[in-house]
């Protein structure tokens, strides 16, 4: 007879797992997070100067990973995003003083990295707008100022100086494009028109009326058209272009009646207003593109002036005319139409 098989013996109630607390709460060294921070911030210095790191890869990542565990990460966050505001900021400077001699490569690899981080836009850009912003106006107002006071050396006067400040501000803006082009700056394109509207806003419109008052008349005078036509482009873009029209109205006007109110200068009266017309009409076609709002005014100036002294300048425009017709022979046909043609532009200003 086989042999029944063995009862199984039934199992005894379940033992819980019982965890206690440690009696002490295990504490961080109090010198941990500082050292720690103090480790990741000697690597950033030497990736920003180009130099060897003074820990590993590795340990980087196990330093930032101990902060996080311990609940420093906002504090992490916080201190990286300063030190690299920090180096940029002081790039950026030094870039504007020392132009290439600064690490551009260096600032590309900051920016690319704020913006896979996602910080560019958010937090780089409105920060280094506000920068910008605050560099260009202290740099206006100083400029400007030694306009005002007439202490900027120039070897030409004030209307030099002022070509020389109009010069520093096209190669600013020139600066400013080029540092938001892609492959020869290190800035996003997007930051190109508002960073140039500040340096425009900055350094052109808030000193548009010392410009215009300390130089306009000396440029003009002088004949200095490129640096009329740089003057003239700068102001119509910051919405300036009324203001310049005055200067330009009221120069041509004052300079007109000179000539014909002086009455020592009737023997050259025409002679003078056609020179004046002639160098008038080159700024207006080849330094202010022609403007219409400029042209009208210019027409209405000469218009005033002509017709401040009546009757004497239409009779003397008569004689030259007449003159030039007794004098035709052995002048080109040509020549002497042309002659003619500026005579009665004149002669259309008189009512």
């Amino acid at each position: 007879m086989a042999a029944s098989p063995a009862r199984a013996t039934p199992a005894g109630p379940a033992k819980k797992l019982v965890v206690k607390g440690l009696k002490v709460k295990p504490q961080l060294p109090s010198t941990f997070v500082e050292e720690t921070w103090g480790r990741l911030r000697a690597a950033l210095t030497a990736i920003f100067s180009g130099t060897a790191m003074p820990v590993g890869l590795e340990e980087l990542y196990r330093a930032c990973e101990a902060l996080c565990i311990c609940k420093q990460a906002d504090m992490m966050y916080t201190k990286l995003l300063d030190v690299c505001r920090s180096h940029a900021a002081a790039q950026r400077a030094a870039l504007k003083s020392n132009g290439d001699q600064v690490r551009r490569e260096s600032l590309r690899a900051l920016v690319a990295m704020l913006s896979d981080l996602g910080l560019y836009a958010s937090v780089f850009e409105a920060q280094f707008l506000e920068v910008s912003d605050k560099f260009y106006c202290a740099e206006g107002n100083r400029l400007a100022g030694g306009l005002e006071a007439g202490g900027q050396a120039s070897s030409g006067g004030s209307g030099a100086a002022v070509a020389d400040y109009l010069a520093h501000v096209e190669a600013r803006l020139v600066f400013e494009r080029n540092i938001c082009s892609q492959g020869v700056g290190y800035l996003s394109a997007a930051t190109r028109k508002p960073l140039c509207e500040l340096v425009e806003r900055q350094l052109v419109k808030k000193h548009a009326s010392v410009l215009l008052e300390k130089g306009f008349d000396s440029l003009l005078t002088d004949g200095r058209v490129e640096d009329l036509a740089r003057m003239y482009t700068l102001l119509v873009k910051v919405g300036e272009l009324d203001d310049l029209k005055k200067h330009f109205t009221a120069y041509v006007e004052k300079t007109a009646a000179v000539i014909v109110c002086d009455a020592s200068r009737d023997a050259t009266m025409v002679a003078d207003l056609l020179e004046l017309k002639r160098r008038v009409d080159a700024v207006l076609s080849r330094a202010f593109q022609g403007s219409e709002v400029c042209g009208h005014a210019e027409q209405e100036a000469f218009e005033r002036s002509i017709n401040r002294r009546a009757n004497k300048p239409a009779e003397l425009i008569a004689k030259h005319v007449d003159g030039l017709l007794r004098s035709g022979k052995g002048v080109a046909e040509e020549d002497t139409e042309a002659a003619l043609d500026q005579c009665l532009v004149l002669f259309r200003f008189i009512n």
